[in-house]
């Protein structure tokens, strides 16, 4: 697996990053594009992370790889 970071940035103690990656299932790459927001403690541990990304394009391409999606 791989990931870039598109972007990052800041405010106070919330943190907001977009990623983009690929991993391999069965020799079939797989992409995804991420966005995960996360609030940061004072001693700078994350107490709370939110993700959010594309599941249906996520379950197209593993089912297309060969692999069944639990419904």
């Amino acid at each position: 697996m791989w990931v870039e970071v598109d972007t990052l940035v800041a405010d106070g103690r919330t943190v907001i990053v977009e990623w983009h990656g690929r991993f391999t299932m069965g020799g079939t790459p797989i992409a995804c594009k991420v966005m995960a927001a996360f609030e940061v403690d004072a001693n700078g541990r994350i107490k709370q992370m939110r993700e959010s990304f594309d599941m249906k394009s996520l379950t197209d391409q593993i089912e297309a790889a060969g692999f069944q999606v639990p419904g």
